[in-house]
């Protein structure tokens, strides 16, 4: 039988997400499903802190790979699972995907104990302006063209405008749910404590990045969008939402 993986390099958005997970969390050894947990890193990283960790993804070899980290794992929709109730749910770039939203909402609120933290890390594509979108098209071509990069999927014409080029990647085939979208079906079915916006687009570029430069050039393009949100010239649509099914709300 297979081992865990060995340890890999150092990941900006990994380490933000984890951290960011660890601040909101309750106390280990505190129960924790993820939903969409793609090949196991954030749950693995949980599990290292004590906590209880059952992880679901619809992908067989996201659940494989995630088992091989030594994380419980389940091939399930949300809407199927059957397990629980936790102290805290986590959905780290996967809400965007599940659907419909209301069903979904309900299950994850029936998943949840009375007073359960529930914490969402995505993005609200339709935030993004023509300076923001350009940014990103304008980026990802350099990082093509300089070599290490390699999109997971063709990069729009040349003579394409960025915001045209960027809501097209994000209606189509995949029709991510809006932020708005998921923030509404959150402030409806929990109580949402906190909703805070930052740099995301430096994960999409710095993923299309292969080989041992990919963290330092991540870490690089971070830093480059922070400054320029910070200064105004593009915006921020990444999104950290902390929230609680009440502890009076029995439904």
């Amino acid at each position: 039988m297979r081992g865990p993986p060995a340890p890999t390099r150092p990941r900006p958005f990994l380490e933000r997400t984890v951290a960011f997970l660890a601040r909101e969390l309750p106390p280990a050894p505190a129960s924790v499903l993820e939903i969409g947990c793609g090949q196991g890193e954030v749950a693995e990283r949980l599990a290292r802190r004590g906590y209880d960790v059952t992880a679901i993804d619809l992908d067989r070899a996201a659940v494989a790979a995630t088992r091989r980290r030594g994380v419980r794992a389940v091939r399930a929709d949300v809407r199927s699972f059957r397990g629980g109730p936790f102290d805290a749910i986590v959905c780290v770039f996967s809400l965007h995907h599940v659907a419909p939203l209301s069903s979904a909402g309900a299950k994850v609120h029936g998943l949840l104990r009375p007073n359960g933290r529930l914490l969402v890390r995505d993005f609200a594509w339709e935030e993004a302006d023509a300076p923001t979108a350009a940014f990103w098209l304008d980026t990802m071509r350099t990082l093509v063209a300089a070599g290490p990069a390699h999109p997971y999927r063709p990069l729009p014409a040349v003579d394409a405008e960025p915001l045209d080029a960027w809501r097209d990647r994000n209606q189509r085939p995949e029709r991510l749910h809006p932020g708005r979208a998921m923030l509404r079906m959150l402030q409806i079915r929990f109580h949402v404590q906190r909703i805070e916006r930052g740099p995301f687009l430096y994960a999409v570029l710095g993923g299309a990045v292969r080989g041992p430069r990919r963290s330092p050039l991540t870490e690089t393009l971070f830093e480059i969008e922070r400054r320029r949100i910070a200064s105004g010239a593009i915006r921020p649509i990444g999104l950290d939402v902390v929230a609680r099914r009440p502890a009076w709300d029995a439904r």
